[in-house]
């Protein structure tokens, strides 16, 4: 069964709210918040949606608003086990047709169907041909995802990984100019330390910058910390800082 025209401009339409709104998160949590929140409004009947993503050994997962707090408790304590999990780990989605038949799993789909949910849905998200997470979907309503909604969901699924891998850079990148602000900011630091103690000790620069370490050393603080400590004790207040800007 082909999507009309109606349809595919209204998941036209849903799929730039969603670039819109992941494009413009500030950090890959918010990304992830953004998904749930807003990918149910592209598909029928509005399912209830989470997202798990794995990244540097970590896992992170998010539920949609709509997730009452007695179900999250169930979906993420189950969360590493059910069919979000099993979808990356075989690379394929990954469908509980009826939580009233569904034998796999162990108790999860009683405890899903305990808080009325009747059917699961699970697709893989990949970023750069590499599966990182799971969109999975939830509906109180058996035989929702039948395959038109599958498609729209394989659809959504394969954009959100595009700009799921755009926020992940983005957040790497903010990251990593932090750590250079940080860095160059200690920099400057201990060059105003050293230049106060080559004043005091009347010695040279090689001699100021052994005076720190050995008094880092021996106050097990770190470096920058001590040429924060020369420099206020001796302006009567804080260093400089760099002049670097983001």
């Amino acid at each position: 069964m082909r999507a009309s025209p109606t349809q595919c401009d209204d998941l036209a339409i849903g799929l730039q709210e969603l670039t819109t709104a992941l494009l413009s998160a500030d950090d890959v949590e918010e990304a992830l918040r953004r998904i749930t929140d807003t990918v149910p409004r592209l598909l029928p009947r509005c399912p209830m949606a989470g997202v798990r993503l794995e990244r540097a050994g970590k896992a992170m997962t998010a539920l949609g608003s709509e997730v009452e707090v007695e179900l999250a408790k169930v979906i993420r304590h189950s969360d590493a086990q059910g069919p979000g999990q099993e979808c990356m780990r075989v690379e394929e989605p990954v469908l509980m047709a009826d939580t009233v038949t569904e034998r796999r799993w162990g108790r999860y789909p009683a405890e899903l169907l305990a808080h009325g949910l009747r059917t699961v849905y699970a697709h893989p998200l990949s970023v750069n041909d590499r599966v990182v997470g799971a969109l999975t979907l939830y509906s109180r309503v058996p035989g929702l995802f039948d395959s038109p909604t599958q498609q729209t969901v394989r659809m959504t699924a394969r954009h959100t990984g595009v700009l799921l891998g755009a926020a992940i850079q983005t957040t790497e990148q903010t990251r990593r100019a932090a750590q250079l602000r940080r860095a160059l900011e200690c920099r400057a630091a201990i060059n105003q330390a050293i230049g106060v103690i080559m004043v005091r000790e009347g010695c040279d620069k090689d001699a100021a910058f052994e005076i720190l370490r050995t008094t880092s050393r021996s106050t097990k603080r770190k470096l920058a910390e001590v040429a924060l400590g020369v420099v206020a004790t001796a302006s009567g207040g804080r260093p400089r800082q760099g002049r670097f800007h983001e």
